[in-house]
């Protein structure tokens, strides 16, 4: 989201965090469900621990299984905000449910859908423009 103004991974204002600290291969959609259980359970204080000493003041959430995640496990609240439609190539509506959270003076942006998924132009132009308007409050 640097196009958002949020930051850069290029400068050191933005990075990247996993729930869970390890690669995996397979990918986390390619394991068993109780081995990513397991891996995310072991993981959960150290995930706290990070988000609790970034100084980063803007957390974005990049899919609803992290989202849910992030939930079920007591670390954000969500606050549903709206709901973004757009329509894709092929003339069919899409939608992105997007959410918000502060805790502990940090905002917590989320969203449905991945970004890496087949979110087309349209919905990755919206969601720019709803985490520009929401980080700024």
């Amino acid at each position: 989201m640097v196009s958002a103004g949020l930051g850069s991974f290029l400068n050191g204002t933005a990075c990247h965090l996993d729930l869970v600290q390890w690669a995996t291969k397979p990918a986390q959609g390619e394991l068993r469900a109780d081995v990513w259980q397991r891996l995310v359970d072991k993981d959960r204080k150290f995930l706290a621990w990070q988000l609790g000493q970034t100084r980063a003041s803007t957390i974005l959430v990049n899919g609803g299984a992290c989202m849910s995640w992030l939930s079920a496990e007591g670390l954000v609240a969500w606050e549903p905000s709206e709901v973004l439609t757009f329509r894709n190539a092929k003339g069919t509506t899409g939608r992105l449910e997007v959410c918000s959270a502060d805790r502990d003076g940090k905002r917590f942006l989320g969203w449905n859908r991945p970004v890496a998924g087949p979110i087309p132009a349209p919905g990755r132009e919206l969601l720019q423009e709803w985490v520009s308007r929401t980080a700024a409050r």
